[in-house]
């Protein structure tokens, strides 16, 4: 199952100029290791996902800033739990 919908990326890379070379540089990075095996356990590097996508370069703010986070890891939802939770 992908992390993000199809429709949803085609809908807001239309509004991305040009990615930044700190963000490539993440994002290259990122890609390079998987294809390395590196992240082979979707729970082992949740939280290195968290920091490095999800607040390094889509900008989500984690709850240790000390302020309004948009980023939580393991939240409570209905009878279970999320493994990431965005928003507001």
């Amino acid at each position: 199952m992908p992390l993000f919908h199809t429709r949803v990326i085609e809908k807001h890379i239309k509004h991305v100029e040009q990615i930044s070379d700190n963000h490539a540089e993440i994002l290259g990075a990122w890609a390079e290791n998987l294809a390395k095996g590196i992240y082979d356990s979707e729970t082992q590097n949740d939280g290195e996902f968290i920091q490095c996508i999800l607040i390094n370069v889509l900008g989500y703010v984690g709850s240790s800033e000390g302020q309004s986070w948009t980023v939580a890891k393991n939240q409570p939802v209905g009878k279970g739990n999320v493994d990431v939770a965005l928003g507001d």
